[in-house]
Order: C-alpha cells, then sequence, then structure tokens
C-alpha cells in the first residue's frame, strides 16, 4: 500500500522511463499500486511496463499544454503524483555555457513540474499524495550547476507553498545526492569507474546511491499520512562530506 491503504491505488509517475522515475515505478507495481508511467517517449515507457504488471503507459510532453490537458482528462482521479522529469548532461561553467541551455533546463524542471502539479492537482484523491525530485544542490554549492541549483531550491520551496495550499493532500520532496543512474554514461568506463570510487570515498556511507535507494524514500513518503512539507534527505550523507 502507498498513501490511501486501499487496494489498486492508482499512482501517475511522470518521467518513469529512466533512472529514479523507472525504479519507482517499478518499486510501487511490486508493492501492489497500478501505476500510470508518462513521458514524451512511448518506446522506452514500454521498456519499463514489460518488466511489471499493474503498469501502464501514457504519452505526455510537459511542454506543451495541450498535451497536459489531454493526459489528465484520459486519467481521471488518482491517488498519488511522483514528478521525476530532468535532463541529462555534464554541467559547464555558468558563463561558457549558452544562456537558452540554462534556461531551458530551469523550465523543464521548475516552470513544466509546477505546471503539471497545476493541472493534476484538482484529480487527487483528498488522501493524497505529491512527491518531487529535487537535489543535493539545492543546498550546496557544486561545480557548474548553477541551473540545476536553482531548479532544486525552487521546488524545494514549492513544496511548503503546495503543501499548505493542497492539504489535507499531502506535498513533500525526496533529494538525492550523488547517484549512478548514467549520469556518467558519456564519459570511457575507465574514468567513469574513477568518479564512482572517488566520490563514494568521500561519503559517510562509503558508496553512491542507486536510483532504488530514492525510490525507496518516494515510497516511503507516499506511505506516510503524517508527513507534509517535508524535504527528505537520500544522499548517504552527502551534506557532511
Amino acid at each position: 500500500m502507498t498513501t490511501t491503504g486501499r487496494d489498486e491505488e492508482k499512482v501517475v509517475v511522470i518521467g518513469g522511463s529512466s533512472g529514479i522515475g523507472r525504479a519507482t515505478s517499478l518499486m510501487l507495481a511490486q508493492k501492489g499500486a497500478h501505476v500510470t508511467i508518462a513521458g514524451r517517449r512511448r518506446q522506452p515507457l514500454e521498456a519499463v511496463a514489460s518488466r511489471a504488471d499493474r503498469i501502464e503507459v501514457r504519452e505526455l510532453d510537459l511542454a506543451s499544454e495541450a498535451s497536459l490537458d489531454v493526459f489528465a482528462q484520459e486519467l481521471g482521479c488518482f491517488d498519488a503524483l511522483v514528478i521525476s522529469a530532468g535532463v541529462r548532461g555534464v554541467g559547464k561553467p555558468f558563463l561558457d555555457a549558452p544562456f537558452s541551455d540554462m534556461a531551458a533546463q530551469i523550465e523543464l524542471r521548475l516552470t513544466y513540474t509546477l505546471r503539471a502539479v497545476h493541472r493534476l492537482a484538482p484529480l487527487l484523491s483528498p488522501e493524497g499524495s505529491i512527491v518531487l525530485i529535487s537535489g543535493i544542490a539545492a543546498r550546496r554549492a557544486l561545480a557548474n550547476a548553477v541551473a540545476l541549483t536553482v531548479t532544486n531550491a525552487g521546488l524545494e520551496a514549492a513544496v511548503l507553498g503546495l503543501a499548505k495550499e493542497l492539504a489535507p493532500v499531502r506535498v513533500n520532496a525526496v533529494s538525492p545526492g550523488r547517484l549512478d543512474t548514467g549520469y556518467w554514461d558519456g564519459l570511457p568506463e575507465n574514468l567513469r569507474q574513477r568518479m564512482r570510487e572517488d566520490a563514494a570515498a568521500k561519503l559517510p556511507v562509503r558508496r553512491i546511491g542507486t536510483a532504488e535507494d530514492v525510490a525507496s524514500a518516494v515510497c516511503f513518503l507516499l506511505g506516510h499520512s503524517f508527513i507534509t512539507g517535508t524535504v527528505l534527505d537520500c544522499d548517504g550523507g552527502m551534506k557532511l562530506a
């Protein structure tokens, strides 16, 4: 069970085709929820759905209000919403990156996330729950990550207001630290391994995180009826490193 204690709870995961979204979708399905995963590309979504029962696929482009409207109309009422949409790519120094690239990242991760909450929150059951994914950059300065800092901090700030305005629907966020979810896939394997080892050595838990670590935190927040307006750190102690 995840949010209301009822069988066949309906959970929507936006950004469910990879990384945290994929792990969360599979974990929720294993726990008995009926999961709708949504994203722009149908093929990777269907690949996730093929790995578990109780998962259905819907195409959704958060950049399109029309696409979001169609999605909402077809979806109907549901019990929980998880938004893990984002972008991949290695960061660049603030003055080296085209400003349009940073603006696009902020729009996708922050503006479009809030647009989705605005459109879909009225469809949630009164006992429902929303979990957003932020990140360590919201509260720790990271190199070449100004856009990421802005988006994560914005999402975490929004959690407070949303939790108050949308009550009794609960609104929380999970803040991951360093994860092995494909962020370094564009680098040579020997370099990727060295970066993993270096990152792990700096953490109190002596390993970097997995998508499943974060998915477990998401499921915890979905299932806990007395937590709202909270950002749950799932970072292996990265703030201490």
